[in-house]
């Protein structure tokens, strides 16, 4: 295994079992001609390979050295499951290139949720294929506009909005260990 991408060490994990990075996703879908459309039109994604992998077909779009594999699983129903993948998130230098996406998804008739500020950083959600949920976001300002990078997750914060509800979202949370 590759190893080279930069680790956030702690105490208790070793380098060889900590997370380096992610390599890309994997989708499912049930026809691949929408979202092949959305990839390659839109976000401008290049189909790189297609290959079967246990009875089913995969199919590899590549930009930026990021990597987006869609499974298409034609007549087979899909549904979420615990421990599925809410959304896929991608990375949006900065707020005037979210708001030049927000006008362009318009313009292909992509409805989106508009721009949401969620204080650490600014979204644009689109939905594709079976409900497949997309974010655009910026980087910043980011996790340290509240708090110093030294000591970030050392307690839980919160965007001002949502600073009302601490005690109901503090009780819902399972401590972790």
């Amino acid at each position: 295994a590759d190893f080279s991408g930069e680790v956030w060490e702690v105490d208790d994990i070793p380098v060889e079992h900590a997370l380096h990075g992610f390599f890309g996703v994997q989708l499912a879908v049930p026809e691949l001609l929408m979202l092949h459309t959305i990839f390659t039109k839109v976000l401008e994604f290049v189909p790189a390979e297609s290959f079967q992998l246990e009875g089913e077909k995969v199919h590899v779009y590549t930009v930026g050295g990021n990597q987006v594999q869609v499974i298409e699983r034609q007549g087979r129903p899909l549904r979420a499951f615990a421990g599925g993948v809410h959304h896929v998130a991608f990375r949006i230098d900065n707020p005037a290139a979210l708001a030049e996406w927000e006008q362009f998804l318009a313009q292909v008739r992509l409805g989106s949720s508009g721009l949401v500020e969620r204080f650490y950083f600014t979204s644009l959600y689109f939905r594709v294929s079976d409900g497949i949920l997309f974010e655009l976001a910026t980087d910043g300002p980011g996790f340290a506009a509240d708090e110093s990078a030294e000591h970030l997750g050392e307690a839980l914060s919160l965007p001002p909005f949502l600073e009302h509800r601490r005690a109901e979202i503090e009780a819902g949370l399972k401590p972790l260990e």
